[in-house]
C-alpha cells in the first residue's frame, strides 16, 4: 500500500531524493516531469523506469510525500530506515524538461527567476547517458572563458574537462541557464529525439 508521510513544503514537491540509510539500495530519484508512474536512478546512466510491484516513489500531494509500497515483492520501501530529500519551485530552485533539439545552430535559454550555481541534466529516454553535474565554481583552466567541468553523479570518474561537455553549457549570472549552440554531446543534447530533465539551484 501507499506510505505517506508531511513534507511542510507550502506546496507539491518536484524533485525528491530517496535513498536507504540502514543498508544497501540505490538512489531513487522523482522528477515531475518524468511522466507519472516514472522514476529514475541517481546512482546509475539507466533510462527512466516505470513503476514496479517493486515500489516507487509515485505521484505528489501539496501535503505529503507519497510512496507507493508496491505489492508482495517489494524490494524498495521494505524495512528499514530512509532518507528524504524534497524540492519544489521557488527563488532559489527550479525544475524542468526540454527534448533534443532539432536544430543546434542556436543556444536555448532556459529562465529561471535566479542566477543558477549548480545544475543537473540527466537523459531520461535512452540508458547509458550519464548524469550530467554543472558547478559554477568547477571552471576549466586552459580552457575558452566561462567553460565549465562537469561531474557525474552515476560513476566514481574524475572531473570531466573534454571540449564537448565543458562548452555545452553556461550558467547565468543574471537568469537561468544556456544550452549552447553547436552541442551534440548524448549527455545533454543527443540525437533521436532524446528527452531530458534538469534541476537548477541559485
Amino acid at each position: 500500500g501507499n506510505i505517506r508521510f508531511p513534507h511542510n513544503l507550502g506546496g507539491t514537491p518536484e524533485f525528491i531524493i530517496i535513498k536507504k540509510t540502514s543498508g544497501t539500495g540505490s538512489w531513487l530519484v522523482y522528477h515531475k516531469d518524468l511522466g507519472a508512474g516514472y522514476n529514475i536512478f541517481l546512482d546509475t546512466d539507466a533510462k527512466r523506469t516505470s513503476s514496479t510491484v517493486q515500489g516507487y516513489i509515485g505521484t505528489q500531494t501539496d501535503t505529503n510525500i507519497v510512496l507507493d509500497g508496491g505489492g508482495q515483492g517489494n524490494t524498495v520501501f521494505g524495512d528499514g530506515t530512509f532518507i528524504c530529500y524534497a524540492w519544489k519551485n521557488t527563488a532559489y530552485s527550479s525544475f524542468g524538461t526540454y527534448t533534443q533539439a532539432a536544430s543546434t545552430s542556436s543556444p536555448r535559454a532556459f529562465t529561471t527567476g535566479f542566477p543558477v550555481k549548480f545544475l543537473l541534466i540527466k537523459c531520461t529516454t535512452v540508458g547509458d547517458d550519464h548524469w550530467q553535474l554543472y558547478d559554477a565554481f568547477m571552471t576549466v583552466p586552459g580552457v575558452s572563458s566561462g567553460a565549465l567541468g562537469s561531474l557525474r553523479p552515476d560513476t566514481d570518474h574524475s572531473e570531466a574537462t573534454a571540449s564537448s561537455t565543458t562548452r555545452a553549457i553556461t550558467l547565468s549570472t543574471t537568469d537561468g541557464w544556456q544550452l549552447n549552440a553547436n552541442i551534440t554531446h548524448n549527455a545533454v543534447n543527443g540525437g533521436g529525439g532524446r528527452n531530458y530533465i534538469w534541476c537548477a539551484f541559485g
